[in-house]
């Protein structure tokens, strides 16, 4: 099962910018319809925050990018969150962990008395 991410997209825009067009691009990049938070006054612009959940390998920094050079005049920033806990992300690699170390501490423990008999052999 692939993780999915939460990913908080700040946007700032001038006050007189076509914020329907603006949407519409950041739709078609993220390929989902984004829930829009309340805007506000920052200055002359106008920010909002759209939190949006993606695939764990959706490309957030291309995305970045194609938005940086389709929207020169519009400031977009993304914080990458993770909405489960750390165990939840973690939990495999644990396991793994856990798995991959007492295969060791067995394989140790398998091969000593052999390493005794060689010993024993070799004088």
């Amino acid at each position: 099962m692939e993780m999915t991410r939460l990913v908080s997209i700040v946007v700032v825009y001038p006050a007189d910018a076509d914020f329907g067009g603006l949407l519409d691009t950041l739709e078609r990049e993220f390929l989902t319809k984004l829930e829009l938070g309340e805007h506000r006054r920052v200055g002359g612009a106008r920010a909002c925050i759209i939190d949006v959940r993606v695939p764990g390998g959706f490309a957030l920094y291309v995305v970045q990018r194609r938005l940086e050079d389709a929207l020169p005049t519009v400031a977009i920033r993304m914080l990458e969150r993770f909405p489960g806990s750390w165990w939840a992300r973690h939990r495999w690699g644990i396991a793994i962990g856990i798995g991959v170390g007492l295969a060791v501490a067995l394989i140790v423990e398998l091969l000593r008395p052999l390493a005794a008999r060689l010993r024993e052999l070799l004088g």
